[in-house]
């Protein structure tokens, strides 16, 4: 950080797109895996006799619901350890748990070692990758997210044809010595994630505890102490998990929206390849699953992109792409020529871009740095459950039908609803803190420097900018004792 007493701002470029094209990388494998997971599933259905839907499937559940579900165990880490470390436990536990699932000789093995070891490591190197780029970038956000989420589409896109070729070669348990590799790969990535410490933690350190209210006492000089009255197991608990973006109206209702539609979002992905084996059996039927990555990457470009617009809302952008999602699943099942399903899956994947690059913009809409990496590890958190449960029940459903039709009607339920659950986010709490992005030359000054001790001082800022929230104010907190000198933050979040 600079030490003259001027903000230092993110880059926006520079390392910055070395940083990225690590994040894009990382995103590649994490979700390139999981998102081939209809492949690997077939091969798991030949390789273990007397394996069904509805046990193979739970596979792929804890994969997906277990990536949810230690998020939020990740986000704290990320506050605690910073994003390298965290990046570089996640590519630990990748390697680890795909190694291990190829001496695997029984099916439930298989969820110890892909399902939780192997999903817990993609849940720490995903939330350190979206942590990351904020505080690299602040301009063109979306922008930045998208090409970075892009990765897994490549890798969707692609790895179908290569777990093919290595599925007839050398069978499932070399693929899965082949995939550790790839994630052993995420070790050069976390190499390149050093955190800046754009922001002061506040609430992490009973030190540096700020109570301003700037209505009432503009003037008054407040001690940079914590409350001592609120107990140890209190104390220390805040110390550890950030409680106050569960205040945030609008972070409850996204999260609520997102669960919902979360709990057969991934269905199409999964169950897609064997759906049409079953209708189409003479058909390339893998390139539905290079349609899904393909089109979705598009989808990232064009959504992240759009996203940067000042009049747009992204979080009316993520229930978009919910309801298009749900629609098109209930529509898979009448699909009944191969040209109609490659559109859906074309049409599922372009909407899926939608929500997955705006993800991180929209928490950094919300919450600014200091709290994103562990509002999106909870936002994650928070659809574990219903992930873990959707595939089973799908599973289910095809088992006692013995066609995947109804599994598609299924699946498009929850997605439109959680479309409908996002209606109630709060129009004035929406955009609440967009302006933590604003340029440094966008803001004016309120009140003079106060000093504190003769270690801190505080100043305030009125945001310029329009279309964000024009009445937002900031502090500016100096301290010669730090290895960073100058940071500011929203003074409603102290």
């Amino acid at each position: 950080m600079k030490r003259d007493g001027n903000i230092e701002s993110p880059p926006n470029g520079g390392y910055g797109w070395v940083v990225c094209f690590a994040a894009f990388w990382t995103s590649g494998v994490v979700f390139g895996i999981q998102n081939n997971f209809s492949v690997t599933y077939v091969a798991i259905l030949d390789s273990f006799p007397g394996a069904d839907a509805f046990r193979t499937a739970w596979i792929g559940s804890l994969n997906w619901g277990l990536q949810h579900l230690c998020s939020p165990l990740a986000g704290i880490l990320v506050d605690k350890i910073g994003c390298r470390k965290t990046s570089a436990l996640g590519a630990v536990l990748i390697f680890t748990g795909l190694m291990t699932s190829s001496f695997a000789s029984r099916l439930e093995i298989l969820y110890v070692t892909f399902g939780i070891i192997t999903g817990t490591g993609m849940a720490i190197s995903n939330v350190s990758a979206i942590t990351i780029l904020g505080h690299y970038f602040t301009t063109k956000l979306g922008l930045v997210n998208g090409f970075a989420t892009t990765g897994s589409c490549v890798f969707t896109a692609s790895l179908p044809y290569v777990l093919n070729a290595l599925l007839r070669q050398v069978g499932l348990f070399n693929t899965f010595r082949c995939l550790s590799v790839l994630g052993a790969s995420l070790l050069f990535c976390a190499l390149s994630f050093k955190t800046i410490p754009h922001d002061l933690d506040l609430h992490s350190d009973p030190e540096r505890k700020v109570k301003l209210d700037l209505e009432d006492h503009q003037d008054e000089k407040m001690p940079l102490r914590s409350v001592e009255n609120r107990g140890r197991f209190v104390h220390r608990a805040k110390s550890i998990m950030n409680v106050r973006i569960w205040k945030n109206k609008a972070f409850v209702v996204w999260c609520a929206g997102c669960a919902c539609a979360l709990t057969t979002y991934y269905v199409p992905h999964v169950f897609i390849v064997k759906h049409a084996s079953l209708i189409l059996p003479t058909y390339n039927h893998e390139v539905l699953v290079t349609c899904i990555g393909a089109s979705s990457w598009a989808g990232r470009m064009f959504w992240g992109r759009i996203g940067d617009f000042p009049t747009v809302r992204r979080v009316r952008l993520h229930q978009m792409a919910f309801f298009v999602s749900g629609l098109c699943s209930t529509l898979v099942p009448v699909a009944t020529h191969f040209a109609a399903l490659a559109t859906l899956t074309v049409v599922i994947g372009f909407f899926d871009g939608a929500y997955i690059s705006l993800i991180g913009a929209i928490v950094y809409d919300m919450f600014g740095r200091r709290d994103a990496s562990q509002a999106i590890g909870f936002n994650y958190g928070v659809c574990a459950i219903p992930l873990i449960i959707g595939m089973p029940l799908a599973g289910f459903i095809y088992d006692a039908q013995l066609s995947y039709q109804g599994t598609y009607f299924f699946a498009g339920g929850p997605m439109i609803l959680g479309a409908c659950i996002l209606f109630l986010i709060p129009k004035d709490n929406q955009s609440e803190l967009d302006m933590t992005t604003t340029a440094d030359s966008e803001k004016t000054p309120l009140s003079s420097i106060e000093e504190y001790g003769g270690t801190y001082s505080v100043k305030g800022y009125n945001n310029n900018k329009k279309g964000h929230g024009e009445h937002a104010k900031y502090v500016l907190i100096t301290s010669s004792g730090d290895d960073y000198e100058v940071i500011y933050d929203r003074i409603s979040s102290v």
